[in-house]
């Protein structure tokens, strides 16, 4: 495995999202009203895209965590 600057210490040590190739940022917009609200270059928080047309939002709005479902970026 690759060595990354990452220092989470998740399910296995190493396999973070912040290094996953499913994960994606989710923009803020200006016509939310009651969450997400903002400007569209403002990231609210990330997301998991490892199932087909489903996207699994993570609330910390931090990029790191760690499932089971980790593949490397690359």
């Amino acid at each position: 495995m690759k060595k990354d600057t990452c220092t989470y210490k998740g399910i296995i040590d190493g396999l973070c999202c912040c290094n996953c190739k499913h994960q994606k940022p989710i923009y803020r917009h200006p016509g939310n009203e009651w969450t997400g609200v903002g400007k569209i270059d403002e990231i609210f928080g990330y997301g998991c895209c490892v199932f087909d047309k489903l996207i699994i939002f993570n609330e910390m709005a931090n990029q790191h965590g760690s499932c089971e479902l980790h593949e490397e970026k690359g």
